[in-house]
C-alpha cells in the first residue's frame, strides 16, 4: 500500500541537514588525500570521488526540495541517480582493484579486510537503491532506502576523518568505532520509526543487519584464504 503524506514537511523535515552533516564528515575525511590533490589525481579516482560527491549532494538536495513541496524538480533531479549510481559502483570496483594491487603500502592483510567491506557495501548499495526505485511511490520506504545508501558511504570517510584528527592509529580501531556509531544511529532511527508509525521499518532493520554483519566479520575476514584468492584474481 502506497504511503501518502498530506503535508510533506511532516516527514523527515530535517533529513537534508543530517545528510549534509554526513557529507561534511566524509568530505573532511577525504580532503587531504583527494580534494586538495585534484590535479595529481588519476581518472579512476576522479570518477569515484566525483560520483560519490554527486550522490551526497543529490541526497541533500532531494529531501530539501521535497519538504518544500517542489516535487516536480525533485523527480527531475532524481533521474540523475540513473547516471551516478553505475558510475559510483564502477568507480568503487576500480578502487578495490587498485587497493589490492597496492597492498604493499598497507598494513599486512589490511586490503582484504577493507575490500570485503567495500564489496559488501557496493552490493548493498545497488540493492537498496533498486528497492528505493521500486518503492518510489511509497514515500516512507523510498526515503528510507535512499537514506540507507548514504549510511553505506559513511565508513570510508569517517575512518579517514578519525585518522586526520588523530583519534585512531589503525584501520581496525577506526572500523570498529565507525560500526558502533552507525549501529547506534540505526537503532535511533528504528526507535524514531517505532514512535512515529508504531513499528520498526524494514529498510533500517536490513541496514542494521548488514552493518552488524560487517562488524562481526572485521576481525576475521583478512585471514579468509578464499577471499584473498578471489581479490588477488580480481586485481
Amino acid at each position: 500500500m502506497n504511503q501518502t503524506i498530506a503535508n510533506p514537511k511532516l516527514f523527515y523535515k530535517y533529513a537534508w541537514v543530517y545528510f549534509a552533516l554526513a557529507a561534511a564528515v566524509i568530505i573532511a575525511g577525504f580532503f587531504p588525500s583527494f580534494f586538495i590533490r585534484l590535479k595529481q589525481t588519476d581518472i579512476s579516482h576522479h570518477i569515484h570521488g566525483m560520483s560519490a560527491t554527486g550522490w551526497l549532494l543529490l541526497l541533500i538536495i532531494q529531501p530539501f526540495l521535497y519538504t518544500r513541496g517542489n516535487l516536480q524538480l525533485h523527480r527531475k533531479l532524481g533521474k540523475l541517480s540513473f547516471v551516478l549510481m553505475p558510475l559510483l559502483v564502477i568507480g568503487g570496483s576500480r578502487m578495490v582493484q587498485l587497493m589490492i594491487q597496492s597492498k604493499a603500502f598497507y598494513p599486512p592483510l589490511e586490503v582484504y579486510r577493507l575490500s570485503f567491506i567495500d564489496v559488501v557495501s557496493m552490493i548493498a548499495f545497488v540493492w537498496f537503491y533498486s528497492l528505493a526505485i521500486y518503492h518510489r511511490r511509497s514515500t516512507g520506504l523510498h526515503a528510507r532506502y535512499m537514506a540507507a545508501t548514504v549510511i553505506l558511504l559513511v565508513p570510508p570517510g569517517f575512518v579517514r576523518f578519525l585518522f586526520n584528527i588523530g583519534a585512531v592509529d589503525s584501520f581496525g580501531v577506526g572500523l570498529h568505532i565507525s560500526s558502533i556509531v552507525l549501529e547506534i544511529a540505526l537503532l535511533l532511527l528504528l526507535l524514531d520509526d517505532k514512535r512515529r508509525d508504531g513499528k520498526f521499518s524494514k529498510p533500517y532493520m536490513l541496514m542494521l543487519g548488514i552493518i552488524v554483519f560487517l562488524h562481526v566479520c572485521i576481525p576475521f575476514v583478512a585471514n579468509w584464504g578464499w577471499w584473498q584468492a578471489l581479490m588477488n584474481r580480481i586485481a
